[in-house]
């Protein structure tokens, strides 16, 4: 779904995407909420290509604070 101003009243995305998103088209009046928090699971082929892809994520998100509590 696109963010836009006077699109859509919901949306349901993660918090961060939709704060930059909101912060970029100039919409100042949302509001997160959190309903639940999940973890994300992801599957790949095994490919040279996709373990390749696979360890660039894992050390992108061992940078991040995805990990931390």
């Amino acid at each position: 779904m696109k963010l836009s101003s006077d699109r859509s009243s919901a949306a349901i995305t993660d918090p961060k995407v939709m704060l930059h998103l909101a912060n970029k088209e100039g919409i100042t009046d949302l509001e997160a909420l959190f309903i639940m928090k999940k973890e994300l699971v992801m599957a790949f082929k095994d490919s040279t290509e996709n373990r390749k892809r696979l360890k660039i994520l894992t050390q992108l998100l061992m940078k991040s604070d995805v990990n931390k509590k």
